[in-house]
């Protein structure tokens, strides 16, 4: 069986698959070509912000969009020290927060005037992490390295309306910075 799709010719195999030529994009490029993807980043007073070994929440991220889904890509972290422990935590139960300064995500798409429809919120070096989150459920605990460091979650990671995402750093006193990419996809 032969179809024609905008003057081009298709063919069905006798199995009914549909034989084309495609090119395959992910998500977040679609996302970023619409104008939908963002880069959280926790630093932004400074290029990297000092904690103590004590530490805490070091960047909070809370979908605030009722169409839409958040889709975690990538949290990345870096230190400038050994043996600290970076925890990712979803949900957390939030509180009246401190020791925050708002943050604002960039939009990964330069021609965009995009804006996330997102809460997001970093560490203001105060005190020893942000305050008034706790609880949640666990996503990963991961021993950092001197260095950058990733942890993917390739899209499987969706953030519903209200729903949030901390990033904490303990252990080690030093240097430390993280973000999290992410984009929105609608929900069917």
């Amino acid at each position: 069986m032969n179809l024609t799709y905008e003057g081009r010719p298709a063919k069905v195999d006798g199995k009914g698959r549909l034989k084309v030529a495609a090119t395959a994009t992910t998500d977040e490029h679609a996302a970023a070509e619409d104008g939908d993807a963002y880069l959280l980043n926790g630093t932004v007073t400074d290029d990297t912000v000092t904690s103590t070994a004590t530490g805490g929440v070091m960047l909070y991220l809370k979908n605030t969009s009722a169409t839409r889904w958040l889709e975690v890509y990538l949290v990345e972290a870096s230190a400038a020290v050994a043996g600290g422990v970076l925890k990712l935590v979803m949900n957390p139960t939030e509180g009246t927060l401190g020791a925050e300064t708002v943050a604002v995500p960039a939009n990964l798409n330069a021609e965009s005037g995009r804006v996330a429809d997102a809460e997001a919120y970093a560490w203001d070096e105060s005190g020893d992490g942000m305050t008034g989150l706790s609880a949640g459920t666990i996503l990963k605990t991961k021993i950092l390295a001197v260095g950058d460091t990733s942890e993917s979650f390739n899209g499987a990671l969706m953030l519903g309306q209200n729903d949030s995402l901390s990033v904490a750093f303990s252990g080690a006193a030093g240097e430390f910075e993280a973000s999290i990419r992410f984009h929105f996809v609608d929900k069917d």
